[in-house]
């Protein structure tokens, strides 16, 4: 009896440590064209052949630029994945264009998506139609309580990188310490990195911690022609 007041005190130390309970998140995402699929293969393979660091996408997860990361109750998932299904089905695919890179302070890499009304559209009919149904008991994660704007939209949304804080992209690697990606940014630095495609979908798929989709746990709903 003694040894399980330990555990189950050790497990109340840590979720409060972590600031929040785990509850599971979901990504609501545009699917790219193979275009960009395949630049984003491209682009991982080069980083890995430098440098022998694996992208997400060569870690089998796949290449998608958030429009709505929250959380919702499981019971909720069906009318959810219903509603992303209808708002492809009245959808056109429009230009999505990768130009150029990031490395956050945090060390995020990111494939930088260029800003369109097109897809900030498409991220605010998103949430406002699914917001209704996120999950209330959802906690900000602690990063987002250090920066005042992105707590004010998490807390009407669900979600802090919406709205006026979307900032479109493909991640690439979260939280990469090596100094082997800064050599690659250094010796890649004046080579473009640019490819044109489409977003030709929406996607719907639990994600890891690290907000990532694993290839196969997602569903897809392509936009009428």
């Amino acid at each position: 009896m003694k040894r399980l007041w330990i555990m189950l005190f050790a497990f109340t130390f840590f979720a409060n440590a972590s600031g929040q309970a785990a509850e599971q998140e979901y990504n609501i995402f545009a699917v790219p064209s193979a275009e960009i699929s395949n630049y984003v293969n491209e682009f991982g393979q080069k980083l890995k052949g430098q440098t022998d660091i694996e992208t997400f996408e060569q870690r089998g997860y796949l290449p998608h630029a958030t429009l709505y990361l929250t959380s919702f109750k499981s019971g909720d998932l069906e009318e959810v994945k219903a509603k992303v299904k209808d708002l492809a089905s009245n959808q056109k695919a429009f230009p999505l264009i990768v130009d150029g890179t990031h490395l956050t302070k945090g060390r995020w890499y990111f494939l930088d998506l260029t800003y369109s009304k097109d897809l900030q559209r498409l991220s605010d009919n998103v949430v406002l139609s699914m917001e209704p149904m996120r999950n209330l008991d959802y906690q900000a994660p602690n990063w987002v309580k250090k920066y005042p704007e992105k707590l004010k939209t998490f807390e009407r949304y669900g979600s802090p990188n919406v709205f006026a804080q979307y900032d479109p992209h493909l991640t690439q690697l979260a939280g990469e310490k090596s100094s082997k990606l800064d050599d690659f940014i250094t010796a890649t630095k004046d080579e473009k990195i640019y490819v044109e495609g489409q977003v030709i979908g929406l996607g719907f798929a639990p994600v890891n911690p690290l907000g990532q989709v694993k290839s196969g746990d997602e569903e897809i709903f392509l936009f009428k022609k």
